[in-house]
C-alpha cells in the first residue's frame, strides 16, 4: 500500500524503524549492521531498506532534514504501515560544556517551539516524552555492551542556532 512518499508495500516496513535523516546514512547502517537487507523505498532518495539485526526485523528509513520531512514520514509509517517504534539517530549540537563530542545522549524529554505535536495529536505541548519503555531497552541494551551514554533532555528546532545568532554573516 504504497503512499505518495514511500513505495513500500504492506509488510515491507517493520514495526520498529531506526531513522537517521540522511539517506545515505540509512544505507550504510543496513549495508553494515542489517542481514538480509532489501530496499523498500527510494522515493525521493529517502532510502528505507528491511532486514534483520541479531535476528529481529528491523528498518531502517532515511526521514530528510528537518521536522517537517520527518512529520511527514513518521506520520505515514505509523498511520499506514503498522509501524510501532522509531528510533531517531543521528547528530546533533549540545549546551553542556561536559558534553564531548561523539557522546552518545538519550533523550528523556524534547523542548519544541515547533507546532509538530499540535498538528500530529491536538495537544498544545512543548514538551514531550520519550518512551519509557523504549528508553529502558536502549539503556540496558547500551550497559550490557559497555557503551557509555549521557540521559538527558534536548531541543528540537525549525533551525539549526548558527542561524539566529547574526543573521548578517547569512546574507
Amino acid at each position: 500500500m504504497p503512499t505518495p512518499h514511500n513505495e513500500a508495500n504492506l509488510g515491507d516496513i517493520a514495526k520498529t524503524v531506526i531513522m537517521p535523516g540522511d539517506p545515505l546514512r540509512a544505507k550504510y547502517i543496513a549495508e553494515n549492521f542489517l542481514e538480509n537487507a532489501k530496499l523498500v523505498n527510494q522515493i525521493r532518495g529517502m532510502y528505507a531498506y528491511t532486514g534483520t539485526y541479531k535476528g529481529k526485523e528491523l528498518t531502517v528509513m532515511a526521514s530528510g532534514m528537518g521536522m517537517p520531512s520527518m512529520g511527514i514520514y513518521c506520520y505515514e509509517l505509523y498511520k499506514f504501515y503498522g509501524v510501532e517504534n522509531i528510533i531517531r539517530i543521528g547528530s546533533c549540537g549540545a549546551y553542556l560544556p561536559e558534553l564531548n563530542l561523539f557522546d552518545i545522549i538519550l533523550t528523556e524529554k524534547v523542548f519544541s517551539e515547533s507546532n509538530f505535536a499540535l498538528t500530529l495529536n491536538n495537544e498544545n505541548c512543548h514538551i514531550i516524552d520519550a518512551s519509557k519503555d523504549l528508553n529502558e531497552t536502549i539503556s540496558d541494551t547500551a550497559e550490557e555492551i559497555n557503551i557509555p551514554i549521557v540521559k538527558g533532555n534536548t531541543v528540537c528546532t525549525d533551525c539549526f542556532d548558527l542561524y539566529m545568532t547574526d543573521l548578517t554573516r547569512i546574507f
